[in-house]
């Protein structure tokens, strides 16, 4: 039987017996087994939301301000986060904000700004869960009050009254005001009162004004050597020093709630003046007419013109040129006209006029400024071609030499001649460049005067200059001085034709404005040997500082080109190298043992720019490119730039050796760097002579490689050293700090220069034992006194008895006896008593005055001679070798030839 009929079975028998009756229950069984899980049930109802997790937070906060200690609320402020995700607030009417509760957790930077206050960043605010976060901060409130200086008549003029002003717009009202006038002002100066709108002043004298060197460096008459004005002449007014003499108030403006403003008002006394025959109109020119104590009056002016001149009876009478023509008084004469532009072209006017030599000599100025600084800011990398073309100048690799930007790591390709205006405004500067760098880039540019000038010119044709970031793109290089990486002529191309036509510094920028030159009696352009021309843009405050420089060099000395350029030395071998004009000259043609240089009184100029600078190329007039014959006897080769100071820096007296003999006591002339450097022109060293060059010759460009090109500790200058020298700018001599430049740190050349003075002081003892063997045992010296100065007559001759000798030195041929007791001297202006006694070497005699004791080319007129030669001013520094084998062979040659005896004759 199957299982499942056996089940089926037992469930009917099972059942079969439920249904029986009369039987007693049974035990109940054992509980089975318990049965598996039912299904799940229906998903019941959900229950309520919980309430919400914190995750965010906030930021609140009080604002204020404080204007003249008092608080306030700030309002009205945008309240703002770094990063962005918290929305943003504003401050209400308390100062109060809050910047919402919904910014995620995390580190912020709070950023508060606007409504007038300095935008301020609070940063590292943590914002954590459910917090508020409190934040007041004290805000910095901007001024809103807007000033704006008055302009003050410019020029003002000397000795006038101005009234001073200032504008003020926001906010509230009434405003008090706090006037002061600066310290460095040119003269000192009173107001009329200092809290008014609108205070007065007076402008300095001309007089008072040039009295103030220290502060208008260079402003004044040209000195002779006893620093008096020796000549009637027109004043050059620089850039610098019309700042120097502009006079600055600071005015303070204070509102009713307590905000400041602050403004400068500027009152300028004068305008640039060239100082030259020719005058831009409007300038205030400005005479010195030394000693003028008469009412003078113009003598001729044009029909136009309503000039006064003013300080009529003062050494300084000025006037305001206000219409062309030509002015005249007291034999000074001026012609006043408008530019033109040359562009250039001058010549073209005169072709009818000029001679065939003088038109090829015009022609020959024009190309020379064509590939002038002036002309072509490329003039150093460019060169006429044998067929007068304007060519770039190639490298040994025979490739186009790099064309440098103001950036030193960005250089363009060839880029072609263009002036410093379009150098500038093809991005060679970068966005550096502005228009105040346009004034001296350009022919006539003068903002405060109306004269046709560049400015003047692009003014009427709408020009602007503009915003170069918006022309200049793909700007590279070190910064801070980014340039482009070739021209871009974006900027250029929009600078109207009649402006570009002013570009560069052209004829009129030196020899004034030509509008009206014919008209103006013959006004014709003249060779400019002042410096005032160059200093209009060579002597800015900041920058451009070659004549300031200038000035503090022994180059400037105009008393002393007028003491030996002019009179009876106007043709003369001194006129070669102490006049701008002589030197010109001689330049030339350096064999010339004199020149006529055509100075005189009234034009004598010192060695300005002009002298060593050809006007026209803008180059030095002696490149060191040939070989240089100098007076000193020798021809310099090699020397570069530095030949040109080695024409003057030298004995001047010829060659000299052990072979040329002395023909009459003499010392080489000052300054004889030169000989020292190549190792020339000594006696007693024999062959060596002309063997010993420094190996400072080495040294690029020679001497200007350290006197121009070599940083001075303390010495501000751009570009070049124009001092020539090595006094720093608080009057400290450097020389010292030069050495390191190229020696190392450790190197000042002091042992050097100890060792020189007592090498020399060592001969100098030598010289003075000889002298005194020469005459030992008799009563002493005879000697003639040599007058105080150059030429001055000389004394009775006398006795100075040897036990009255403390020591004996030497000044070029000159003996010095200093003496324990004094003596009388007589000369024909009178009689003094005196403890030192000059006596030139050849007057020296015995005692009785009987001989000389020294021959003309004996042992003690050659050492003169060396003593003079290595006192070239560099303590041994310029060739030691050189210098010490000098001092010493002297020393031995004095010292072989020291009497045993009292000489009976010439033995020296």
């Amino acid at each position: 039987m199957d299982a499942t009929k056996h089940r089926v079975l037992s469930l009917v028998m099972v059942l079969a017996l439920a249904g029986c009756s009369g039987g007693s229950n049974g035990k109940d069984g054992r509980d089975g087994l318990n049965g598996q899980d039912g299904a799940a049930g229906p998903v019941g109802p959900s229950g309520q939301d919980g309430a919400d997790g914190r995750s965010t937070g906030g930021v609140m906060g009080k604002l204020t301000f404080k204007v003249a200690g008092k608080e306030y609320p700030a309002t009205n402020v945008t309240v703002t986060s770094i990063p962005d995700w918290c929305g943003t607030a504003t401050s209400d009417a308390n100062g109060e904000y809050e910047l919402g509760s919904g910014c995620a957790i995390g580190v912020y930077t709070i950023v508060f700004s606007g409504n007038g206050f300095k935008t301020l960043e609070v940063p590292n605010i943590s914002i954590a869960a459910g917090k508020e976060y409190i934040l007041n901060r004290e805000l910095t409130a901007i001024s809103p009050l807007v000033l704006k200086a008055a302009k003050p008549p410019n020029p003002a003029g000397f000795e006038r009254e101005v009234t001073l002003g200032v504008t003020v717009t926001g906010g509230t009202p009434p405003y008090t005001y706090k006037w002061t006038p600066r310290t460095t002002n040119p003269t000192a100066v009173t107001l009329s009162a200092n809290d008014v709108e609108a205070p007065t002043f007076t402008t300095g004298a001309l007089a008072d004004i040039v009295a103030a060197d220290k502060k208008v460096i260079g402003f004044g008459p040209s000195l002779d050597e006893e620093g008096k004005p020796f000549r009637p002449e027109f004043l050059g007014v620089s850039n610098r020093q019309l700042t120097e003499m502009t006079y600055n108030f600071d005015v303070v403006v204070t509102d009713q709630m307590g905000f400041e403003g602050k403004v400068t008002v500027a009152v300028v006394p004068a305008t640039l003046a060239q100082a030259n025959g020719s005058i831009p109109t409007g300038t205030l020119v400005i005479a010195s007419i030394p000693g003028n104590a008469a009412a003078l009056v113009f003598t001729e002016k044009p029909i136009a013109s309503s000039a006064v001149l003013n300080d009529a009876d003062t050494a300084f009478p000025w006037f305001i040129a206000d219409a062309p023509g030509v002015y005249r008084f007291d034999g000074l004469r001026v012609a006043v006209s408008n530019y033109v532009s040359s562009n250039p072209s001058c010549g073209g006017c005169h072709e009818y006029l000029m001679s065939a030599e003088k038109q090829a000599a015009m022609a020959l100025k024009f190309k020379k400024w064509s590939n002038s600084a002036h002309g072509n800011h490329f003039f150093k990398y460019m060169e006429y071609d044998a067929n007068g073309q304007l060519v770039w100048k190639t490298g040994p690799d025979g490739k186009p030499i790099p064309a440098p930007t103001a950036n030193p790591t960005v250089f363009w390709t060839e880029p072609g001649a263009m002036t410093t205006f379009e150098y500038g405004m093809t991005g060679a500067e970068g966005t550096h460049y502005g228009e105040n760098c346009v004034a001296c880039h350009t022919t006539g540019y003068n903002a405060a005067l109306q004269n046709d000038g560049f400015d003047d010119v692009a003014k009427a044709a709408g020009w602007t200059f503009p915003d170069l970031s918006k022309y200049l793109t793909g700007l590279t290089g070190t910064p801070p001085d980014l340039v482009t990486t070739e021209p871009q002529y974006g900027a250029w191309d929009l600078v109207p034709a009649d402006a570009k036509a002013y570009a560069g510094m052209q004829c009129e920028s030196c020899h004034g404005p030509l509008g009206r030159h014919a008209a103006n009696g013959g006004s014709k352009p003249v060779g400019e040997y002042g410096v005032a021309a160059c200093a209009v843009c060579h002597d800015r405050p900041t920058n451009h500082d070659r004549v300031a420089l200038w000035r503090r060099s022994g180059h400037a000395n105009t008393g002393l080109a007028f003491g030996e350029s002019t009179g009876a030395r106007a043709n003369s071998s001194c006129a070669r190298c102490h006049s701008a004009q002589g030197f010109v000259k001689y330049a030339a043609n350096t064999l010339q043992d004199s020149v006529d240089s055509g100075a005189t009184k009234e034009n004598v100029e010192p060695q300005t720019c002009a002298a060593c600078h050809d006007s026209h190329s803008t180059t030095v007039r002696i490149d060191g490119k040939a070989p240089v014959y100098v007076a000193a006897g020798f021809t310099v080769s090699g020397a570069g730039t530095g030949a040109l100071c080695m024409t003057c820096h030298n004995g001047r007296r010829g060659l000299r050796g052990d072979a040329v003999p002395m023909t009459g006591f003499a010392t080489p002339h000052a300054p004889t760097q030169t000989e020292v450097l190549m190792g020339m022109n000594a006696y007693f060293i024999g062959d060596a002579n002309g063997y010993k060059v420094s190996g400072h010759a080495a040294v690029s460009e020679t001497c200007v490689g350290c006197h121009m090109k070599t940083a001075v500790e303390g010495l501000r200058y751009t570009i070049t050293n124009h001092t020539f020298g090595f006094t720093n700018d608080a009057g400290f001599d450097a020389a010292k700090s030069i050495c390191k430049e190229c020696h190392g740190e450790e190197v000042n050349g002091e042992a050097i220069e100890t060792a020189y003075a007592n090498a020399r002081a060592q001969v100098i003892a030598q010289l003075s034992a000889t002298l005194e063997a020469a005459v030992a045992g008799t009563a002493g010296f005879t000697v003639t006194p040599a007058g105080a100065g150059h030429g001055a007559p000389e004394g009775t001759p006398l006795v100075l008895a040897l036990t009255n000798i403390a020591s004996i030195d030497v000044e070029g041929t000159t003996i010095v006896f200093n003496l324990v007791a004094a003596v009388d001297v007589t000369f024909p202006s009178g009689t003094v008593s005196t403890k030192t006694v000059r006596a030139s070497a050849g007057k020296v005699t015995d005692a009785t005055g009987a001989f000389a004791l020294a021959g003309v080319d004996g042992v003690l007129s050659r050492s003169l001679w060396n003593l003079g030669l290595v006192n070239d001013g560099s303590n041994a520094i310029h060739n030691p070798t050189f210098v010490f084998e000098v001092l010493q062979a002297t020393d031995e040659a004095l010292k072989a030839a020291t009497p045993a005896a009292a000489c009976a004759a010439t033995c020296l």
